[in-house]
């Protein structure tokens, strides 16, 4: 009896504890599920509260996820901030490297290119220089130890009328001037028993030089042509002979007349009548004057001279074609150059002889003392009427105007006269 006793309280005990948690388990479940866990809830039995709520919006979407965020130390901050810098920096670099490299690589072949370039048009401008270098050698012709110049003037066919021309017929706008011309010179120069010589400049290599500078070429050949010849009258092809009745020797190249219409002691004048303060020798003496022209308003006019085989002649030419007055920017080349060594050099200047323009050199201008073309007159010079676009109109204006040969020998006819005289 004793040995069961013991055994019996423990069994109580138990039991005792097992009621205890299941009252407490039953206390802490909600009312409105007290019910069904005495009847439905072995039976798992549905909590109609919720019955419908599958079919509540969302009510399919799984749970959102929560990320309980890691709380960072400043040190860490701190570094993760210099750690992002430091890789912008060197991304940034590295995008800066790339860049400078290839701007290196541009400027290099940028360089390249241009030094190539360079090379290519300085090897250009050699070989052009070289093929078309201004090469002006007018050469020069023979002075006869015993030639000598007559006072009474030369003979006529000592007189040499010189046109010249690159033979393509057209000059200053005038269509076929040659064809124009030729008669003009050719009638004139036969009425009075003068050589008539054309040159076609294309037969000098004056190299890359302005056609202009063939006029000194043109010159020494009309001399050579002609050995006996005294005087070569230059007259631009821009220029129509008025008055085919004029004797050059009584005109002006008689001593006696040419002592007359020397302008002894006139200054010098350069563009728009600028005064230079150098002036022609006061008391010309014909036997050494060797070149003969006239000055406009911007100085002497090379478009109309006369120049006589001398040895200051060779010596004149030979300064005239200096390849540095041939080099230079002057505006009317090769006539600047003419008045450059007559306004500078005396030795050049003492044998000239200046004239009124209108003697030898008259422009289609009317009213203008000295200087504008008059009926009677030997020559027009049709020269600048670029400048206005007005040559072939003034061009045919003048030939219309112009005598001609046979009128001059109809007119002597009737008075009685000789052809020649």
């Amino acid at each position: 009896m004793s040995r069961i006793l013991p055994k019996f309280l423990l069994l109580a005990l138990i039991t005792v504890l097992l009621f205890i948690t299941f009252a407490a388990f039953f206390d802490s479940i909600p009312q409105q599920y007290s019910a069904g866990l005495t009847g439905d809830f072995l039976s798992k039995g549905k909590d109609e509260s919720l019955q419908g709520a599958e079919q509540q919006p969302g009510a399919l979407k799984p749970a959102p996820t929560y990320v309980v965020s890691e709380e960072k130390s400043p040190a860490k901050i701190e570094w993760e901030k210099k750690k992002k810098e430091d890789q912008e920096k060197r991304r940034k670099k590295e995008e800066e490297d790339k860049k400078r490299k290839e701007e290196e690589d541009k400027k290099a072949k940028d360089e390249e290119k241009k030094k190539l370039n360079e090379e290519k048009h300085k090897k250009h401008t050699e070989e052009r220089r070289a093929r078309d270098k201004p090469r002006v050698r007018p050469g020069t012709f023979s002075m006869p130890p015993d030639f000598k110049h007559n006072p009474e003037g030369p003979r006529p066919d000592q007189i040499v009328l010189l046109a010249a021309a690159d033979g393509k017929g057209h000059n200053n706008g005038i269509p076929n001037i040659l064809e124009q011309i030729r008669p003009n010179r050719q009638e004139y120069a036969d009425y009075h028993g003068y050589k008539y010589h054309f040159i076609n400049i294309t037969k000098f290599d004056i190299g890359g030089a302005h056609p202009v500078w063939a006029k000194l070429p043109s010159i020494v050949e009309a001399f050579n042509t002609y050995p006996d010849a005294e005087w070569v009258w230059w007259l631009d092809l821009d220029a129509i002979i008025m008055n085919p009745e004029i004797d050059l020797n009584e005109h002006l190249l008689k001593h006696s007349v040419m002592k007359q219409k020397l302008l002894g002691g006139k200054e010098l004048e350069t563009e728009n009548r600028r005064k230079t303060g150098v002036k022609m020798v006061e008391n010309p003496d014909p036997a050494n004057v060797d070149l003969i022209l006239a000055q406009d308003q911007n100085g002497v006019n090379a478009g109309s001279f006369f120049i006589r085989r001398s040895a200051w002649t060779q010596m004149l030419l030979d300064f005239w074609a200096d390849p540095m007055f041939i080099n230079t920017d002057w505006v009317a080349l090769e006539q600047d150059a003419l008045a450059h060594l007559i306004y500078t050099h005396p030795i050049i200047r003492n044998n000239v002889g200046l004239v009124v323009q209108n003697l030898i050199n008259a422009y289609p201008l009317t009213n203008v003392h000295e200087m504008g073309y008059s009926p009677g007159d030997l020559v027009v010079h049709i020269a600048g009427c670029w400048v206005a676009n007005r040559c072939e109109s003034q061009w045919n204006d003048y030939m219309k105007q112009s005598t001609s040969v046979a009128q001059v020998k109809s007119k002597n006819q009737g008075q009685g006269q000789s052809p020649s005289s």
